[in-house]
């Protein structure tokens, strides 16, 4: 028997491709996906696909830990944030939360990362540790704050960052959408999701059948190398599976 997506879980990996594409691509929240999975004769619960949802996230990890060095290794990227509304559960309400972005421009690699909702510069500061290159962004003040010290990373400042803002808009969009993320443990699955997603987008990848594939392949690469789990990024994986 090939081994499962989720341990000790019902969902395939066409499912879950499936569920979580149409939350991130075309903005539909899972209650509404659970409507139409009930309407095609597959009767699930709310809480069930939600609770399919974290494992689905750990299970792409590694990938996205991937992802960040090969963006690292970039000596160009373009940095943004945008928000997230985030339930905050002592509140009882969602909150608006900070979400950021980084791109690599030439190699055409995004990826999201989310820290407890914080804007504050240490968050960049630390998840682009060890960068050398340029870094263009707006003028928010974090970013000076955060490589103050660091002469290897060279700000260059901008009132358009084409790119990094394209990758990043999917983000408000799906805010009016799905509304918001349960938690900061939910944000941060998103942002593990919505990279692969985007980085799919802008490498001309067909993000179903990306998904669909790593999603089959992830559950047996528990002991993967580094090299092997590039080879299973967007810009890695055409080159096997695109032949346009």
């Amino acid at each position: 028997m090939p081994a499962l997506p989720i341990y000790k879980g019902i969902p395939g990996p066409t499912l879950l491709a499936e569920l979580l594409l149409n939350k991130y691509e075309y903005y539909l929240p899972f209650y509404r996906q659970v409507k139409m999975l009930n309407h095609m004769g597959m009767h699930v619960k709310d809480n069930t696909v939600n609770g399919w949802f974290a494992p689905a996230a750990s299970l792409l990890t590694p990938l996205y830990d991937a992802l960040l060095e090969e963006i690292l290794k970039s000596d160009y990227v373009q940095s943004d944030e945008t928000t997230v509304p985030v339930v905050d559960h002592d509140k009882k309400k969602a909150v608006k939360e900070w979400l950021w972005g980084l791109r690599a421009v030439v190699e055409r690699l995004v990826l999201f990362h989310y820290d407890n909702g914080s804007r504050g510069g240490k968050v960049i500061g630390e998840k682009a540790k060890g960068y050398k290159g340029y870094m263009q962004c707006d003028g928010y003040a974090g970013y000076g704050t955060a490589f103050k010290a660091n002469p290897d990373v060279r700000l260059v400042a901008c009132m358009a960052h084409n790119l990094m803002e394209n990758a990043i808009r999917p983000i408000a969009l799906g805010r009016k959408n799905y509304l918001f993320c349960g938690s900061h443990e939910g944000a941060g699955n998103m942002a593990v999701v919505c990279s692969l997603v985007a980085t799919c987008k802008v490498q001309e990848v067909n993000p179903r059948d990306y998904l669909n594939d790593i999603i089959e392949k992830m559950p047996r690469m528990k002991d993967a190398t580094r090299e092997e789990l590039v080879g299973l990024l967007p810009h890695k994986w055409k080159m096997q599976h695109c032949t346009d």
